[in-house]
């Protein structure tokens, strides 16, 4: 299968860090863990070397004896399980995927940066994640790492355009500039606002 440049390619380890943050809080730390065999995807012993799992892949780390964890592990692996489900990249989903042209559509959670926005680099952006998800095009020119095509805001989850050849980077970009491209936004609010098709205006800050 092909990959992303070494320069923007994934490699298990990072995926280990991220997946585990109290285990492995450091990418050192997770190379460690790789390296002593901690680490398997699917049942199977990573290495170093292998790059980031595909969506979906089961992975595991044993890191010490379980006796080292104390009581109440079922209790707290439950509860890790749960409050990293509700992590904004856990909800990324690839809604479709032309991977002989280059392009794919991917949904962006909410409380996530589209890109790096130059003051607040410190959560990791949607961007950042593309290339655990989306493989390089088959036929057309790949770019070193997928391309976001617009902005959603912050508080927005929302498809976004994503390209990953750079024949579909100029294309779309084109869309764009010729205003082809159609954008709807909806809001979830909380009671009565008039009826089906009234028009009115908000005049306090929105957050959501």
């Amino acid at each position: 299968m092909q990959q992303f440049n070494r320069r923007s390619r994934l490699y298990v380890f990072h995926v280990a860090s991220a997946a585990f943050p109290d285990l492995l809080p450091t990418v050192s730390f997770a190379k460690k863990a790789v390296k002593a065999g901690a680490i398997k995807i699917d049942g199977l012993t990573a290495l170093k070397t292998d790059p980031a799992p595909p969506p979906g892949a089961q992975m595991l780390a044993h890191l010490g004896a379980p006796a080292r964890l104390g009581s109440g592990l079922d209790r707290r692996l439950t509860r890790w399980n749960e409050d990293n489900a509700s992590r904004p990249e856990a909800r990324m989903t690839v809604l479709f995927h032309d991977e002989d042209v280059g392009w794919a559509v991917v949904n962006k959670p909410a409380k996530m940066h589209s890109v790096p926005n130059g003051f607040d680099n410190y959560y990791k952006t949607f961007a950042s994640y593309l290339p655990a998800l989306l493989p390089p095009p088959h036929r057309c020119t790949p770019r070193k790492r997928p391309g976001v095509c617009h902005r959603l805001d912050f508080r927005v989850s929302g498809p976004m355009l994503v390209a990953t050849s750079e024949e579909a980077v100029r294309a779309l970009s084109d869309s764009f500039a010729r205003h082809e491209v159609r954008k709807e936004y909806r809001a979830i609010v909380c009671g009565a606002v008039g009826a089906e098709g009234d028009s009115f205006v908000v005049d306090q800050p929105l957050d959501g």
